[in-house]
């Protein structure tokens, strides 16, 4: 029997730092996110985390908690927001680990915010508006009034208000810049009205395409990596 494949990947980590601070130069004044869900697109999450922060950003993005809970777990203590969502049940260890995180319904809200208020602490809540990529977010009037809620409720503090593009990064012409332009202009109408702390939108095809797309941070994934 022959013995299994074996790989060795290096990580240039010099790169990535050159990647970041150019991708920041596009950005102008709005801070950077640094994407590392799934394991940094399998680059290392751990290494990449800090090897970003070193390098300008002012936090790391992971999808969901478990993900969050590996970084801390092995001493990363730099701000995180988690993106994806978290149900009720997750509340103690979503306000233990010290992260921002993306909630969409009340009962997780209100789950958290118990927790929170136990611990004598608040957690920085991002409410997420649908854009057409159908895959997590509120409808525009929902979003409007859950910030409210989240505004509303003792615990928690609306930190972020945010979209993400369904086709940002599609080719051109198959993909048309003006529907970009048309879900930018719908999401900007709304954040106004939330006026949240930090106001975000584009990840890094969209900071390519559209920089005046930056508004206060940007999320970038796999521009880290070169792509």
């Amino acid at each position: 029997m022959t013995a299994p494949y074996q790989g060795w990947v290096e990580i240039d980590l010099d790169a990535l730092d050159h990647n970041l601070r150019v991708l920041q130069g596009k950005a102008g004044p709005a801070s950077i996110a640094a994407v590392v869900k799934a394991n940094a697109y399998g680059h290392g999450a751990l290494a990449i985390a800090r090897a970003a922060l070193r390098a300008g950003a002012q936090r790391v993005c992971t999808y969901n908690l478990d993900e969050a809970s590996e970084l801390r777990s092995l001493g990363f203590s730099g701000p995180i927001l988690v993106l994806g969502s978290i149900f009720p049940s997750d509340a103690a260890r979503a306000v233990e680990l010290d992260v921002a995180l993306t909630i969409s319904e009340p009962p997780s809200a209100d789950a958290v915010a118990r927790e929170a208020l136990r611990r004598h602490t608040t957690t920085a809540v991002h409410v997420k508006v649908e854009a057409g990529l159908n895959r997590l977010g509120l409808p525009a009037a929902d979003a409007l009034r859950f910030v409210e809620q989240v505004r509303a409720t003792p615990g928690l503090e609306l930190e972020g208000f945010y979209t993400h593009f369904p086709s940002a990064d599609g080719p051109i012409p198959q993909s048309d810049p003006a529907d970009t332009e048309i879900r930018f202009d719908r999401f900007l109408s709304l954040a106004r009205q939330v006026n949240a702390p930090i106001q975000h939108a584009a990840n890094t095809a969209a900071l390519l395409r559209f920089p005046h797309m930056a508004l206060d941070m940007v999320r970038v994934g796999i521009g880290l990596y070169g792509l």
